[in-house]
């Protein structure tokens, strides 16, 4: 069996057909993704990323990876969920009023309990 290059009928017809499969909003969804890798990877980095034939399905893995990506970082921070009062928290945890009243050998046992 020989192997010939695709002619650039063949090669349009392919990235057309790729496409097709990422429906109407396929300019939007690609620029999305281009946009994702150059303000991840920076400017270089994302363009070579980004360059070349896309296939609908780095596409849609890429746009599972930024969805993924989002998730992560709308999720509040730890610190954003101490308690902000004088009450401990069921994990054992003390406000900030509680922690800065404690005297420093308190605190020592109080950061190695946490850290357990």
């Amino acid at each position: 069996m020989s192997m010939t290059e695709p002619t650039q009928a063949e090669l349009d017809a392919a990235i057309a057909a790729e496409r097709a499969k990422l429906g109407a909003n396929v300019d939007a969804r690609v620029k999305a993704v281009q946009d994702f890798l150059v303000a991840s990877a920076g400017e270089d980095a994302g363009r070579a990323i980004a360059a070349g034939p896309v296939t609908a399905s780095q596409i849609q893995g890429f746009e599972r990876l930024m969805s993924d990506f989002r998730s992560r970082s709308a999720a509040p921070s730890p610190s954003a969920a101490a308690p902000r009062d004088n009450r401990a928290a069921d994990d054992g945890r003390v406000g900030e009023e509680q922690y800065s009243k404690m005297s420093n050998a308190e605190r020592l046992d109080y950061a190695r309990r946490m850290s357990r």
